[in-house]
């Protein structure tokens, strides 16, 4: 079974969390990393839909060109 590194995972887990996971999930994932951590890995992520870019935009107040995922064509041509 393999172990997952939740320091140098976050990206990944909260990636996974906010667009897989339940509302408890998300409530755990603030709670482990809290709101700045999180501000800061979420921009990473890479492969987020437009729903959850646009609730953790909101949420968590960043701008939607801050987002790696937001600099992809499917976000820029309106989709």
């Amino acid at each position: 079974m393999c172990k997952l590194n939740y320091e140098s995972r976050a990206s990944f887990i909260l990636e996974r969390v906010f667009t897989m996971g339940m509302q408890e999930d998300e409530w755990k994932v603030n709670e482990y990393y809290g709101k700045e951590r999180i501000r800061k890995e979420v921009v990473k992520c890479r492969a987020l839909d437009r729903k959850t870019l646009n609730y953790l935009s909101i949420f968590y107040e960043i701008p939607k060109k801050e987002f790696a995922c937001y600099t992809k064509d499917v976000f820029q041509k309106g989709f």
